[in-house]
């Protein structure tokens, strides 16, 4: 996130450091980096530096009644998942380090999982497609190794290809309800929703129609977002992945989507090297699955109280260019989403 959370200090987060994981913590300094977790860089006594985030999991619940402990649950999964492959041996996956009782999160309060991440150096990314092609090629390299891996499954989770918060959204869109004021964005918010129910009604009716059916043999451990911003160059490993939270066994399309929408030769690629074919619908789904989960989660945002301020400002923009700009990618045959920066 861009905002400092308003409920969890700095000085919370570096007690943390040191109960969770013996850290001898020097300095925490708040990270304004990306849209979902909060982070913060973190350098120890000994001069290393270090990478915190901390999730909020009251933005994570997959709907308003959700306990808290169920998402908590679904990230301590994913990111265990993404240490047993690091310690399998695939040194490209940038997973969490482990607590000293063997954790890879810790719930701080009741809000908020933290996790400790090494520093990784090496060239990042923005948000944005892929500019180079052998950097998109080492990226599907790492992919086709990801999706091989037989074990390492003993806690990940399965994607269940619905849309988070979509029942919420579906309730939103049939009754909003009185103009929202709940902030400086939620009026406009709601004057988007209403304008264009029937046009987000019919893109989640499409999306369930699109993984209907969908094969579960098929599935195989997905990193989730491999887009251009979560990966790192570096001089060691070469492309490393980073942002472990989205992992799940599920279609290979899961990871593939945006890959091949920005260069078809990746599919014939995929196809060649593992005899998988890819199925066109859910590689549409998973496009569309992504504009709809952040329309659910900006609207949701928007609707409750709010400031003006920079996740406010980003959210509100996601939301329009989500609803309103749909373009057309050719590549795999059918209207696609305009993708949005990661939530």
């Amino acid at each position: 996130m861009f905002t400092r959370p308003h409920d969890l200090a700095d000085a919370e987060v570096a007690a943390a450091l040191i109960w969770g994981w013996d850290l001898d913590v020097e300095d925490v300094e708040h990270a304004p980096l990306g849209f979902g977790s909060h982070h913060w860089w973190v350098r120890d006594a000994g001069g290393t530096t270090w990478f915190a985030t901390a999730d909020d999991l009251r933005t994570e619940r997959r709907h308003e009644d959700e306990p808290l402990a169920a998402p908590f649950a679904r990230l301590r999964a994913a990111l265990a998942t993404a240490a047993a492959l690091s310690e399998a041996g695939l040194g490209w996956v940038v997973a969490p380090v482990r607590a000293h009782d063997g954790e890879v999160v810790l719930r701080v309060h009741e809000s908020y999982a933290l996790a400790l991440h090494p520093r990784v150096e090496g060239e990042t990314f923005p948000w944005g497609p892929f500019e180079d092609d052998a950097h998109r090629r080492a990226v599907v390299d790492r992919l086709l190794e990801l999706h091989g891996v037989a074990g390492c499954r003993e806690e990940v989770g399965s994607d269940d290809l619905l849309v988070p918060l979509a029942d919420e959204l579906r309730g939103t869109i049939d009754d909003p309800g009185r103009r929202w004021g709940a902030g400086p964005f939620a009026s406009d918010a709601w004057e988007l929703v209403t304008t264009h129910a029937d046009r987000v009604r019919a893109l989640l009716d499409r999306h369930d129609a699109l993984v209907a059916g969908a094969d579960t043999a098929r599935f195989v451990l997905t990193h989730g977002e491999p887009h251009r911003a979560n990966t790192v160059v570096t001089q060691s490993d070469g492309v490393v992945l980073v942002d472990w939270d989205t992992v799940l066994l599920g279609p290979p399309e899961r990871d593939l989507w945006r890959l091949v929408g920005e260069e078809p030769a990746v599919r014939r690629t995929y196809e060649e090297r593992t005899g998988t074919v890819l199925e066109d619908r859910l590689l549409k789904a998973y496009a569309l699955g992504w504009d709809l989960a952040d329309i659910a989660t900006f609207v949701r945002d928007l609707r409750h109280p709010h400031d003006d301020d920079e996740d406010a400002r980003t959210a509100w923009q996601g939301l329009h260019a989500a609803v309103i700009n749909h373009g057309v990618d050719n590549s795999i045959g059918g209207d696609l989403p305009s993708s949005q920066p990661p939530g």
